[in-house]
């Protein structure tokens, strides 16, 4: 097996499989897909003849992963197992033991403060980079406000609102959204505090308040009252969101049954289109007070971030190029100009401007009715 290789937990979900393609399409590097249950027939992807092999293991199981990742001969590992809460620390107790480097999408703030507290010694001690959080919650949004640092002057808040078809793309990211249904943040409990936000192309849809991460960010460029928000663009698929988080609030194991949920929600979301992410920085800026908003989406599918945000790092792991070891901040390894270069590179729109305070939400983005993606 060649020593270049990446092992991805998860290799089989939606996210994995995304991670997957990205390493065979834009590297030479080889896969090992990890899973439960192993991988059946269709689920091969055309062209990974003799790059993919596949493994069984219990993800929630140090000893096993331990095994998984000696078996393998693994550089990297990546997790993209959800959900995430419920499977536990086991991966990344195993990566520092085996001393490779790790990366995982981690969608939540309180969960990657803990980690980093408990891990970032003994991965410091074991001489290896680990990337928590490389997802659009922290990782992606973190990425946004430092890219928004360098068009204005100071920044006061920053709200992050991402606008989704439906919660079929990602089973274990519903399933974490619920488990976390519970959690009192800084701005208010997840699921509440409903707002009204203007998409490009979408129009007004409203969000709900998913996670505040002012409290994630070490650095010295910190922004307060960080809010990252969450919607569907359909409304019978957003009130069965509020009914099911409702229900995860009293207790009940609702999250056992994301994958119905997430089927249930793309059968009611209607046509293929989809408000993507919104992020919206707000301050002084070189013209004056207002905000500095950028929007990302991909005509006609979800935007699937967290999968990019993975195969970049483990690459970069791969080639030794993270410049630290520990446990990194998601939004720290990776210059926000080239994510957006990454990200147009894979037929993502991403354009940007800055609102004065007194121009209406609703504003036409300029030049947007031709290449939005220029207006950068």
């Amino acid at each position: 097996m060649p020593n270049d290789t990446v092992l991805v937990l998860g290799g089989t979900g939606i996210f994995g499989r995304l991670v997957v393609a990205d390493l065979l399409t834009r590297t030479s590097l080889s896969v090992v897909i990890a899973t439960r249950h192993g991988i059946r027939t269709h689920q091969w992807l055309p062209g990974a003849e003799g790059r993919v092999s596949s493994i069984q293991v219990d993800a929630s199981g140090e000893q096993a992963m331990r095994k998984t990742l000696e078996q393998s001969e693994a550089k990297v590992l990546v997790h993209t197992a959800g959900p995430y809460a419920h499977i536990g620390d086991a991966p990344l107790r195993a990566a520092i033991a085996c001393r490779v480097p790790y990366v995982d999408m981690c969608p939540r703030s309180d969960l990657y403060s803990a980690l980093r507290e408990r891990y970032d010694r003994p991965a410091r001690e074991a001489g290896i980079a680990c990337l928590i959080g490389a997802s659009t919650a922290g990782g992606l949004t973190g990425l946004l406000t430092r890219y928004a640092y360098m068009h204005m002057r100071s920044i006061e808040w920053v709200h992050s609102s991402l606008c989704v078809h439906n919660f079929e793309w990602g089973r274990g990211v519903v399933a974490d959204y619920l488990l976390s249904a519970r959690r009192i943040l800084p701005s208010g409990q997840v699921g509440s505090l409903p707002e009204r936000v203007f998409f490009p192309s979408l129009g007004i849809r409203t969000v709900y308040l998913a996670d505040t991460l002012d409290y994630v960010d070490p650095s010295s460029q910190a922004v307060r009252d960080v809010a990252y928000r969450v919607g569907l663009p359909n409304r019978l698929p957003a009130l069965g969101m509020r009914v099911t988080t409702a229900m995860a609030r009293t207790g009940l194991p609702v999250w056992r049954f994301a994958g119905l949920f997430g089927k249930l929600t793309g059968l009611l979301g209607g046509a293929y289109t989809e408000g993507g992410l919104l992020h919206q920085a707000f301050g002084e800026g070189l013209q004056g007070r207002g905000t500095f908003e950028t929007h990302i989406y991909r005509p006609y599918g979800n935007v699937r971030n967290p999968s990019l945000l993975c195969s970049l790092a483990a690459a970069r792991l791969v080639r030794g190029e993270l410049p630290d070891i520990g446990i990194i901040h998601p939004a720290t390894w990776l210059a926000p100009e080239e994510l957006i270069a990454q990200l147009r590179a894979r037929a993502v729109v991403v354009r940007s401007r800055f609102r004065l305070e007194d121009v209406p939400f609703n504003a036409p983005w300029e030049g947007s009715r031709k290449k939005p993606e220029d207006t950068l």
